[in-house]
């Protein structure tokens, strides 16, 4: 049954099969890769209705497994509601009350769907939970605000990540990002200082703008059209241009060439893993020393050969074992 003021689509009387909230045993159908259920058909998300149903709902909290559900095969998805954005979740495993919680957060052109089977691998390897969400732009989340902002990553780790965590009820959280949410990731831990934040691990973080990064991301401009835009489409639906030229621009742009977070480094002081691959097109491994050399806390680094900017999906097996190790030598309850 969904928490506090975050109804299902059968009780807000709407139809639409992306509009949901269900706490639901994984069947055998679910151990499927996430990406091939289908996505809504363009302009199918009635979201007027959403924002409709929102604004009747005082507050709003995230439907986790319940106690029947409670085990490292329970799955449960939905959508919330947060700085007034209709956010997609998906929680695999235990609540947050009966152990640690992974939290991913997905890269510039990711969501929910683009993690694959990476997020459930992980929790069950750990007996963790697990919780993915889509920001708001990507997935099957609202439409967002484009273009970005050029403070796109300090405003999704110190305003929405904050409000999401609080709607979990997250007690004890593990990171998880990749490029842009590993960007986030050490944002939030390092502005906030959030005692549930316990540990970061980030693959292929960015913390500066480099070279390699403007070429990288002009080569996938020149891609777009043959290579980028059918599997941006299939996860992201209508809004699929919106988000690549929306990363592409804001990344390309002269104010953006300065960017950099790290002075938020020193501020973190939890155990971190730092993971790229040595053929990232993106970034250098310059990447991975300033963050290591930056932060506070105890901090290892994983270089992954042979491998470019998708660790998750290049080296799956390699990196769940490294991650699962990391978690796994920590004292977390």
């Amino acid at each position: 049954m969904p928490f506090n003021g975050m109804r299902t689509a059968r009780e807000s009387g709407l139809r639409n099969g992306s509009i949901r909230g269900s706490n639901r045993p994984a069947r055998d159908q679910s151990r499927k890769s996430y990406a091939s259920r289908p996505l809504p058909e363009p302009d199918a998300s009635p979201w007027f209705l959403m924002r409709a149903m929102v604004a009747r709902e005082p507050a709003h909290q995230i439907a986790r497994p319940g106690p029947s559900a409670a085990t490292e095969t329970a799955e449960s998805t939905g959508f919330t509601v947060v700085k007034g954005q209709i956010i997609e979740w998906c929680w695999f495993g235990p609540p947050p009350d009966a152990a640690p919680t992974l939290v991913f957060l997905h890269e510039a052109l990711g969501c929910v769907a683009a993690w694959r089977s990476f997020p459930r691998a992980l929790a069950d390897r750990l007996g963790f939970g697990a919780f993915v969400y889509s920001r708001a732009g990507f997935g099957r989340s609202g439409p967002g605000v484009m273009p970005l902002p050029l403070d796109y990553h300090q405003r999704e780790a110190l305003e929405c990540l904050p409000e999401l965590l609080n709607q979990a009820g997250i007690r004890q959280a593990v990171l998880v990002g990749h490029s842009d949410g590993g960007t986030m990731a050490l944002l939030h831990a390092g502005v906030m200082r959030d005692p549930r934040v316990r540990a970061v691990v980030t693959m292929a973080a960015h913390v500066f703008n480099e070279d390699v990064t403007i070429q990288g991301i002009e080569a996938a401009k020149r891609e777009y059209r043959d290579s980028f835009r059918q599997p941006l489409t299939r996860y992201h639906g209508n809004k699929a241009s919106a988000v690549f030229w929306g990363w592409s621009d804001i990344w390309l742009s002269p104010a953006f060439r300065s960017w950099t977070i790290a002075p938020a480094l020193a501020g973190i002081t939890q155990p971190l893993l730092a993971v790229q691959g040595e053929n990232d097109r993106y970034g250098t491994l310059a990447q991975v020393d300033a963050i290591v050399e930056g932060v506070s806390g105890p901090a290892e680094r994983l270089i992954m050969p042979a491998c470019g900017h998708v660790p998750h999906l290049e080296k799956r097996d390699e990196l769940l074992d490294a991650v699962a190790r990391f978690v796994g030598s920590l004292e977390l309850a």
